[in-house]
């Protein structure tokens, strides 16, 4: 199973007003298509109660077929806002400075009391394996 793990791939600054709503993209790897369409419900119910915030959730295929894509991306500068990613791309994915850590981002965040705690707990436990 995929861990989430939603990672800011480009800089996401505080929208103004008039850059409402904020469209965010998120690429995934969600499989069998069932659970793609049980999670892209819960996209258009988020979108739905989120009217400053708007979300869009795309198929980018399982970890083989992802590499490439991120890459590309990554080269681009034209990088996601958000990726769901297999964990075993964790590494690859440091070593090309394609994903950054959240902690400053979110230590200042008022969203981060928010977060269920073993969520939290769970980004920590990843984040000391892989360094």
């Amino acid at each position: 199973m995929a861990l989430l793990l939603c990672m800011l791939m480009s800089g996401c600054a505080s929208p103004n007003a008039s850059q409402l709503p904020l469209k965010l993209t998120l690429w995934q790897g969600i499989n069998p298509p069932p659970n793609r369409e049980i999670f892209q419900k819960l996209v258009d119910r988020f979108n739905q109660s989120h009217s400053n915030i708007q979300v869009e959730s795309l198929y980018i295929g399982q970890p083989d077929q992802q590499m490439p894509k991120i890459l590309a991306s990554v080269v681009g500068d034209a990088p996601p806002d958000l990726l769901w990613f297999n964990p075993t791309l964790t590494g690859q994915l440091i070593e090309l400075n394609a994903i950054r850590p959240l902690d400053e981002w979110l230590a200042q965040s008022p969203v981060k009391d928010e977060i269920d705690p073993a969520l939290l707990t769970s980004i920590e436990l990843l984040r000391y394996k892989t360094t």
